[in-house]
């Protein structure tokens, strides 16, 4: 669920909630321009509860990047 867009500051804040337990996962995603043509997207996955997350953070991650590369034009 997108939570927070911020366009001046080029950041989105999500949160993601796990199907069996119901937690809540924290993402965070930062577009920084390099230079006119490349940019750098910084990505952050964080569980709000326990020490653990099954991979669940990777994967929110993973699955970020592949939905932005399909969008990506070349």
């Amino acid at each position: 669920m997108l939570d927070e867009v911020d366009g001046e500051r080029y950041t989105v804040h999500a949160v993601v909630t796990t199907p069996l337990l119901r937690f809540k996962d924290d993402i965070d995603v930062r577009f920084e321009l390099t230079d006119e043509q490349t940019s750098t997207i910084h990505i952050r996955s964080a569980s709000r509860f326990g020490k653990g997350d099954f991979g669940a953070n990777l994967s929110h991650i993973m699955d970020l990047q592949t939905a932005l590369n399909a969008q990506a034009e070349y």
